[in-house]
């Protein structure tokens, strides 16, 4: 039996899972608790609604180089199974490709307009807007990074036919 290539990307996907699920149980305890502070105590703390949102940002984003990694985000199986068999390994290539250019962009920019907005802070929490805006060149790399692996493991294993 042969080890796998890449050991490290199952215990990251763990950790990636262990992450979200606690995004998404903040999210869900900051919901509830402003729901029941509003509407049984009659008092209104504006600093869980921004916390749900930011936090939801994150979450739907992990999430999202999450779902990338495994492979759920871009399936064409069926247009597949009606063109020759040399076709989606060249569509595989060329996808990869692009995909790697649109994720340099989103990191490079991203991580700009992170910077650029150094100087804001959010209305109720009071921290910097960077840590929000990271959202999108963090999972960008996740992203990035995930797509090398999958390249690599796709074209260059020892083990490939």
């Amino acid at each position: 039996m042969r080890r796998p290539r890449f050991p490290i990307v199952k215990y990251l996907g763990y950790v990636e899972l262990g992450v979200v699920f606690t995004m998404v149980s903040v999210i869900i305890l900051s919901i509830f608790v402003q729901v029941l502070t509003r509407y049984v105590f009659k008092i209104s703390i504006s600093w869980l609604e921004e916390l749900a949102r930011f936090t939801f940002v994150w979450a739907a984003l992990y999430g999202g180089s999450i779902a990338y990694r495994k492979g759920v985000l871009h399936k064409f199986e069926i247009a597949y199974g009606a063109i020759s068999p040399r076709i989606p390994q060249v569509l595989g290539i060329v996808t990869r490709i692009a995909i790697l250019f649109f994720l340099g962009v989103l990191i490079i920019y991203g991580f700009k307009l992170s910077f650029f907005v150094y100087n804001q802070f959010s209305p109720a929490l009071t921290i910097r807007m960077t840590y929000v805006y990271l959202a999108v060149p963090v999972a960008a790399l996740m992203m990035f990074i995930s797509t090398i692996i999958d390249i690599s493991k796709t074209y260059f294993s020892e083990g490939r036919e």
